[in-house]
């Protein structure tokens, strides 16, 4: 708005066809002297044509949906794409009705040299500035669209933990199709038939991050992803905030830590709402020093979840008013080629669970898995302050698992 009333001032009309030299030298001179401003109007300007768009659309069916590519082809390049390429998710999904994002390289898996990769953090980032639209990801490896089953199934385990879809994309050659359709087909049947295990829940979060998305204008580099990365690879439960929401989410189990990557990056604003948010007993850490995941974990006291297992394992906690919903994923599946991969189990993986609730009445592992396990899990509840406790272990874990701990009646 800034930089269009600086075109408006120097008579270049906004809105219309620029084709006049004049009007782009004034263009070209007010970006030299106004670049953060000259930065946000071409990072903006696509939201007011897909805004146009969407409203034709709806002229010829009142209930179309639009959305475009959002990019995001890598997590880290959340800041930068908007620098680069004006792709602004933050403004364009303002105005979509759901958010369309395509990684070309962090399909969840682990790589032969041991590194785990995992598009998590991300989405946990897209839903601090999605101003509530769903979000889908197609995630895919070195751009090759030939996905393998397993990873497949990896990738939609991981979104749903994440509430998002994974956006199947397959390019597989008519030989191999029925073989990948079939392998992948029980995860899919698995996720239409949990519908009431994956809408209407609450995502747990001991930790809130602060995601100052403003500051891309200042820089490519988004500290706020770094941060998320080490909070899922620890298994910490968090959630994100960007300046649209400063405020921490209502739930059974308030968190206990603000993290923010400086209090350098906190305007006026924030800092009023940092003490009020002291006040009712959070703790703000800052993530400008090395120990600052230990200062996290301190501050926790005793976390909403424990896991005993591989560091390939992922848990995810999710609450409803009846239940709590755990899901449990696996990393260590490995990509051999464009159909081929290879999946490592984890074996008794162990967690202890708080709880909003009290008395526990069972505790099912539901899965797409042929080997993983399934059913009812033997387990030990505990009374504990403000709710209870839940201890099971999960004794083979090939790709996923979404464990419920149901109230008991």
């Amino acid at each position: 708005q800034k930089f269009a009333a600086f075109l408006e001032e120097n008579g270049v009309t906004v809105g219309t066809e620029t084709s006049n030299s004049a009007d782009l030298e004034a263009i070209r001179k007010l970006a030299d002297t106004h670049p953060k401003e000259f930065q946000r109007f071409r990072a903006t300007i696509a939201s007011g044509f897909i805004a146009k768009m969407r409203e034709f659309a709806r002229t010829v069916n009142p209930e179309a949906l639009v959305t475009c590519n959002n990019s995001l082809n890598s997590p880290g390049a959340l800041y930068s794409q908007c620098r680069t390429y004006a792709y602004n998710i933050q403004a364009l999904s303002k105005v979509e009705d759901f958010i369309v994002v395509e990684d070309m390289a962090s399909q969840p898996r682990t790589e032969a040299d041991g590194r785990m990769v995992e598009y998590g953090p991300t989405y946990r980032q897209l839903h601090a500035i999605n101003h509530g639209k769903p979000i889908v990801a197609v995630t895919v490896v070195n751009g090759d669209y030939h996905t393998p089953p397993n990873l497949m199934r990896l990738a939609m385990a991981e979104a749903a933990a994440h509430d998002a879809s994974y956006l199947s994309w397959p390019t597989w050659p008519e030989e191999q199709r029925q073989r990948m359709v079939k392998a992948v087909r029980p995860q899919a049947d698995l996720l239409r038939s949990s519908d009431e295990l994956l809408n209407e829940t609450r995502p747990r979060a001991d930790v809130v991050l602060f995601l100052p998305f403003r500051r891309w204008t200042e820089t490519e580099q988004c500290t706020a992803s770094s941060l998320a990365a080490s909070l899922s690879q620890a298994n910490v439960q968090y959630s994100v905030i960007s300046e649209d929401r400063f405020e921490l989410p209502t739930a059974d189990r308030r968190p206990s830590v603000l993290l923010v990557e400086s209090r350098n990056v906190l305007n006026e604003q924030e800092v009023a709402a940092v003490k009020e948010f002291e006040q009712r007993g959070v703790h703000m850490v800052t993530g400008d020093h090395a120990t600052w995941l230990a200062e996290v974990r301190a501050a926790i006291g005793t976390p909403s979840i424990e896991l005993k297992g591989p560091t390939t394992v992922r848990v995810v906690v999710r609450d409803q008013a009846e239940r709590t919903i755990i899901h449990v994923y696996n990393l260590n599946v490995a990509r051999l080629s464009s159909f081929e991969d290879k999946v490592t189990p984890a074996e008794n993986v162990k967690l202890a669970v708080a709880l909003p609730f009290a008395k526990v009445g069972s505790v099912t592992s539901h899965t797409a898995d042929s080997n993983t396990t399934s059913g009812a899990l033997a387990h030990e509840a505990k009374s504990a302050s403000g709710g209870g406790r839940a201890e099971f272990t999960l004794p083979h874990l090939e790709i996923s698992s979404i464990v419920t701990i149901e109230r008991s009646k």
